[in-house]
């Protein structure tokens, strides 16, 4: 068996928990460093990130001592892993998450609000930086390199913009802000689903992580039909 194969294998075990890294596999984003019966460890090339999820304790610091030094950037996809990889790399920021994946096949129905939709240019990356409630997670340069893929789009009301949503590097959905004074026109829900449209259009897999605490936001993935994994995904950064 290959080792995309053996990668699958695991990862299709908890599809919901594992659709960031199967997504990766699917677009060819991704170095396989390790897929075994066990666990698989792969390296996102253009989110330049690690992703790690195993079976067992044991498994997971075998696969943490395969992390180059100076890694600064590992998502990890059962506790577990937290402790061996702040052994190795020191104190680590660490944000808890959980996917919320849609597995429809179909278009998602784009709601009606009083906003229209379309890629933003880059124009707008000073805009969107200073109303991006996450800044400090999504600097200016990243931003401005998702604005030049045609990765975020936004939400006007006539010339005004107001609210916008796109995909991060590694492929989940997200960099969801809507201005205060346009919440509850529905424009959160016409912005993600024309994201996870434009995912769909390109054969991949429409996931979001949704941090912990933000209520919001899991109501706003159940109304259009995102299913949220069992367990948790954890970020860790320097």
């Amino acid at each position: 068996m290959k080792a995309e194969e053996r990668a699958r294998c695991f990862l299709e075990g908890d599809f919901l928990l594992h659709a960031d890294m199967l997504q990766c596999l699917r677009r060819k984003s991704a170095d396989i460093l390790e897929a075994d019966g066990e666990g698989v460890l792969l390296f996102e090339r253009r989110g330049e990130v690690y992703m790690m999820s195993a079976s067992s304790p044991a498994f997971a610091r075998n696969l943490v001592a395969l992390l180059p030094p100076g890694t600064d950037c590992v998502t990890v996809h059962q506790d577990f892993f937290l402790e061996p990889v702040q052994a190795r790399f020191g104190p680590l920021r660490t944000m808890v998450c959980t996917n919320v994946v849609y597995l429809g096949r179909e278009n998602l129905k784009v709601p009606d609000c009083p906003a229209m939709i379309r890629p933003l240019t880059e124009e707008y990356t000073d805009w969107v930086a200073a109303h991006y409630s996450l800044f400090s997670l999504a600097p200016l340069p990243y931003l401005r390199s998702r604005i030049r893929e045609g990765a975020i789009l936004g939400a006007f009301i006539g010339d005004r913009p107001c609210g916008f949503a796109g995909t991060h590097a590694e492929g989940s959905i997200g960099l969801l802000e809507v201005l205060p004074e346009c919440r509850r026109m529905g424009i959160a829900a016409a912005l993600q689903a024309s994201v996870a449209n434009a995912v769909l259009a390109e054969g991949g897999i429409p996931y979001g992580q949704v941090k912990e605490g933000n209520e919001a936001s899991f109501r706003l993935q159940k109304k259009l039909g995102f299913i949220p994994a069992g367990s948790n995904t954890f970020w860790m950064t320097k």
